[in-house]
């Protein structure tokens, strides 16, 4: 998986390819929005508007209030 960066290219987090597991009830609405829109095996990009990610709360240093944030996600599984 690329680097999560902000719009401006400023990265603040790489799994380096490691998948990680959650609830989508647990994410930014963004997310909760994106991921249902591709199925198991499917990728997408998604630029979550700060309205959607975190709005203006800084949830940690590397990620300023109002951020625009772009991730590159490949939905490997999904379980109920």
């Amino acid at each position: 998986m690329p680097p999560v960066k902000l719009l401006n290219g400023t990265v603040f987090d790489s799994s380096k390819g490691t998948p990680i597991s959650f609830t989508l009830g647990g994410v930014i609405p963004g997310w909760q929005i994106g991921i249902q829109k591709i199925q198991k095996g499917g990728k997408i990009r998604l630029i979550i508007p700060s309205y959607y990610a975190y709005g203006t709360r800084s949830p940690s240093s590397l990620i300023p209030a109002n951020s625009i944030l772009d991730f590159n996600i490949t939905l490997t599984d999904v379980t109920n």
